[in-house]
């Protein structure tokens, strides 16, 4: 059965049972990045390499893939070519464009990694202001200084800029959150947006399980399951935590309260899927 790609706020909303979802993504992003709100309607406009093959083509997210520079450089120029059209602008390696509404995907290219795009991308009404958008910006990287020195060092590159998750923030809609511990600025934008508490991820796993919530784990934190799964069970004995949801951005997802201590814990568990 097909499933839609889910992305990292997609898998913390659902450990959450939170069925309402992200109306604005980008804009929440935005305030996660900068602590301001975004003004009007803006959307995410995230590097990407679309690689041609045989009969289709193949989406590679690239925002973690970029060096230093390269994509406010890539931004500037953009501003340059078809600032008429929109305004195009960046923080740290996401981009974003500013343009009365259109259609734009609801999906981050990151859970699109490797995916072929056409069945995500933009539709419905004025659909073809967006892919003239589009057409247009990927005319202006065709190459670019930049994507000629990332080809000669091997690396892919930015031959377009994923649109998606547009929308202006609005007043708090959503309620009864609970804290969040996160780095990821999208996660933290909507929860500031929400009015809930949003705090970064500690270094020190019981302190995040002490509060109720949901903790999201960076990917450079350098601990594996076993580590992650020790400290909840220290956090469980000294008393200080009473429920946990941890999330990984590769999709590993806990949920736990204290009575599930000794059920989790009677027997040692073995993480490829059996018991011994």
């Amino acid at each position: 059965m097909w499933q839609d790609p889910a992305s990292l706020a997609d898998r913390v909303l659902q450990a959450i049972d939170n069925r309402e979802g992200i109306t604005s993504p980008a804009a929440c992003r935005f305030l996660g990045q900068t602590g301001e709100a975004p003004e009007g309607w803006i959307a995410a406009a995230d590097p990407v390499y679309l690689e041609p093959r045989l009969d289709h083509l193949c989406l590679h997210s690239l925002s973690g893939a970029m060096r230093d520079g390269e994509l406010s450089q890539l931004v500037e120029h953009l501003q340059d070519s078809l600032g008429d059209a929109a305004e195009f602008l960046s923080v740290g390696a996401c981009g974003y464009v500013k343009v009365a509404e259109m259609p734009v995907s609801r999906y981050d290219p990151d859970a699109l990694h490797g995916y072929v795009p056409d069945r995500f991308l933009a539709e419905g009404e004025g659909v073809e202001v967006t892919r003239r958008l589009q057409s247009e910006i990927e005319m202006a990287l065709h190459d670019h200084p930049v994507n000629l020195r990332r080809q000669a060092d091997r690396l892919q590159p930015v031959n377009a800029l994923w649109l998606w998750g547009g929308g202006a923030l609005t007043a708090p809609s959503q309620t009864g959150l609970p804290a969040l511990f996160a780095n990821d600025p999208l996660l933290r934008g909507f929860w500031s947006a929400s009015g809930a508490s949003a705090s970064g991820w500690s270094e020190s796993l019981p302190a995040v399980f002490e509060q109720v919530g949901v903790a999201v784990v960076p990917e450079d934190d350098g601990l594996g399951v076993e580590d992650r799964l020790d400290a909840i069970r220290t956090a469980f004995a000294k008393g200080r935590a009473r429920a946990v949801r941890l999330v990984t951005r590769d999709g590993f997802c806990l949920t736990l309260s204290r009575r599930d201590r000794w059920k989790l814990w009677r027997r040692e568990i073995d993480l490829n899927g059996g018991r011994t």
